[in-house]
């Protein structure tokens, strides 16, 4: 892609980016900034709602587009990004007064590259519907596929950008999203949801050095950032993932950047593993937990000054939370799991709840079956149906409410 606009783009792109500063300037926007502030501070009066436009942006932003060079329709659709949602559904989604352009940095876990496969709709444009085409079937068999990551910035085509844009009516501002980690995502796009089940199954040791490596490389990642001064503030318009804002004034803002570099100390993070939810609690807590806690040892200070920030009604969990960083246990993780006390805190739990998960706790030893005498974790052998693994079938009174699942797992 060339770097350039046309005069016309030009005169099309001042028409939108006037568009974008008046929403913006707007006495409601102003009010909703102040708003998101409060909610982040865990004083909000109401929930902030808004639609994630980017699920059906291909339905309202393509037809707007008037812009002929390719850049120049790039810069087009991120103003329109950045404002439709004020303009067409007046939801609680708040409008910058500047136009947005962030680092070229990336990260390939592992080395890879994943191809996606896109669905068309009736009209042969691209759908929200995708595939990713899977590099890995076998942990084991594949392993060796899992090279180095490779991780940087393309410092040279960022300066292109930013001195390609107007910025005559709205200045152009290189923010940073919040630092965000999906272990889990990332294996399900190169090997699929089913492959990752059964290799936590078959290889856990396997599987967890597997995902000591996504930590190690991530937060070589996130280093690289912090020797570069790319660690940027995240104070106001700012992502932090699965639809919120970094509105706040707890963390350091653009004044204290200038004075020092910033370090993962300073910023939010964002971590989920979505792929997991409702998965057996003792693999979660042997695998999933370490890695969480690594990768957000860094971001400890950040997550105790929102906890005092917080008001009394969290009080219990900063205490919890003020401890020697060898021993940060991530309490607010560890106590609530789909919304219930995760079952190392047996007082919280129903009596039912604890007896399903007994021989999930420490010392229960490997599952039992339903007459209680060991079973044997059955192995995947042979082909069917192709080049798909045999699939295990489990007859439900065979899963000793699904202690077989933890079997491996102590």
């Amino acid at each position: 892609m060339e770097y350039v606009i046309s005069q016309a783009d030009k005169a099309i792109l001042r028409e939108v980016a006037r568009k974008q500063l008046e929403l913006a300037n707007q006495e409601k926007n102003q009010q909703r900034v102040q708003q998101w502030y409060q909610h982040n501070a865990l004083q909000g009066e109401r929930p902030m709602v808004h639609l994630e436009m980017w699920t059906f942006a291909q339905e309202i932003i393509p037809q707007r587009l008037k812009c002929q060079g390719e850049f120049a329709r790039w810069v087009e659709t991120t103003l329109y990004c950045n404002f439709l949602n004020q303009e067409l559904f007046d939801d609680d989604r708040v409008t910058p007064d500047y136009f947005p352009l962030t680092y070229d940095t990336y990260f390939h876990l592992f080395g890879l590259k994943i191809q996606i496969e896109t669905a068309l709709d009736s009209q042969g444009h691209q759908s929200v519907g995708h595939q990713f085409q899977h590099i890995l079937e076998d942990l084991e068999e594949d392993y060796d596929k899992l090279k180095q990551s490779v991780y940087g910035v393309d410092l040279e085509t960022t300066e292109k950008k930013r001195q390609a844009i107007i910025g005559d009516i709205l200045p152009v501002r290189m923010p940073m999203n919040c630092l965000t980690s999906v272990p889990t995502q990332e294996v399900v796009h190169f090997m699929g949801m089913e492959n990752m089940m059964y290799a936590m199954y078959d290889y856990p040791d396997l599987f967890k050095q597997m995902m000591d490596r996504i930590a190690d490389d991530t937060l070589a990642y996130f280093h690289m950032l912090e020797e570069k001064r790319l660690i940027l503030p995240t104070t106001s318009f700012e992502g932090v993932s699965q639809g919120s804002w970094a509105f706040n004034r707890e963390l350091p803002g653009m004044d204290e950047w200038k004075k020092r570099p910033f370090t993962t100390h300073d910023v939010w993070g964002f971590m989920d593993s979505q792929e997991r939810c409702g998965h057996f609690l003792c693999h979660v807590r042997r695998v999933h937990l370490p890695l969480l806690q690594e990768n957000l040892r860094a971001v400890r200070p950040v997550l105790l000054r929102l906890l005092r920030a917080g008001g009394p009604h969290l009080g219990q969990l900063h205490q919890q939370t003020e401890e020697p960083a060898q021993s940060f246990h991530l309490p607010l993780v560890q106590r609530r799991v789909h919304g219930r006390a995760a079952p190392g805190h047996q007082g919280h739990l129903p009596q039912k709840t604890q007896s399903q998960h007994a021989g999930c706790q420490p010392g229960a030893g490997r599952g039992r079956g339903p007459q209680g005498h060991p079973e044997e974790p059955p192995r995947r052998t042979g082909l069917q149906n192709g080049n798909h693994p045999a699939r295990r079938l489990h007859h439900p009174q065979q899963r000793g409410q699904g202690q077989t699942l933890c079997a491996d797992y102590p």
